[in-house]
């Protein structure tokens, strides 16, 4: 089975992009899949801030200036992805803001996903978002979309829910809006991340985000309190890995893994 190549994609900035990435890489460490991470964004670099608990990388893509994105050091993270990813099973790239435009024409214009794709799975991770966010990432998700529906790659739209119910300017929820409607064919599937259901939920949530934990992180700490950790493993858990489970596959080396360690503790 192929290893799995994620990018979190969106040219919005704030709008759950490095979320996205951190719940793929959670959903890993709760399979005990091998991965890492590459954080993508040389201005913020936000998931790198969850080292040590997630591994991740940081790639030098900026000029010597360090004002300017110098394209030409996409060719190492490409020779990166092809040559020293060994033992992961599955690569997250978080995709900044700043990163989008031209890592996107890059990958478009060399050719990139054909190269990857004999030993790739290659992902697009598209977030929506609701509210003054909506139309910008409509507009990406379909800018991406159709730059890459026959590029050897799967799209999957991540409808961010957290602070509200996506709606239009019509009142039309997500599945209903005629962007979706444009490139539904072109989908892979789609993943909501919903709105928790109490305030005391939010909270916990909001806690750990704001440390830079991950869930497997908080169930040895004595700042988090016991029915904190039990909402935080509704939301994750019970939420958000049960609808990952039905729609991603876990790699056939990370199965046999787990099968071997639960025949050992048999």
């Amino acid at each position: 089975m192929k290893k799995q190549l994620r990018l979190t994609l969106s040219q919005k900035g704030g709008v759950g992009k490095t979320a996205i990435a951190v719940n793929l890489a959670s959903w890993c460490l709760h399979h005990k899949i091998k991965f890492i991470c590459i954080d993508g964004d040389p201005s913020n670099s936000s998931l790198g801030d969850y080292n040590p608990g997630l591994p991740v990388r940081t790639i030098e893509i900026l000029n010597d200036s360090g004002m300017e994105i110098d394209i030409s050091k996409f060719d190492s993270l490409v020779y990166f992805w092809l040559d020293q990813v060994q033992d992961e099973d599955i690569v997250i790239f978080d995709t900044g803001a700043t990163t989008f435009n031209p890592l996107v024409a890059f990958l478009k214009t060399n050719q990139i996903f054909s190269l990857l794709q004999d030993k790739y799975e290659i992902h697009l991770d598209i977030v929506v978002a609701p509210g003054e966010e909506l139309a910008d990432t409509l507009n990406s998700m379909i800018y991406v979309t159709e730059l890459f529906k026959d590029d050897y790659c799967k799209i999957n739209v991540w409808v961010n829910e957290w602070f509200g119910e996506v709606r239009d300017t019509q009142g039309r929820v997500f599945e209903d809006t005629p962007e979706y409607n444009q490139i539904k064919s072109a989908l892979n599937s789609i993943i909501y991340l919903r709105e928790p259901p109490s305030s005391l939920h939010r909270k916990a949530i909001i806690k750990m985000k704001q440390e830079k934990l991950t869930y497997l992180q908080i169930k040895d700490r004595e700042d988090f309190m016991l029915l904190d950790k039990s909402r935080i493993h509704s939301m994750m858990v019970d939420n958000i890995f049960k609808m990952m489970d039905q729609i991603f596959d876990i790699p056939s080396s990370s199965k046999t893994n787990s099968s071997k360690k639960e025949e050992v503790s048999a």
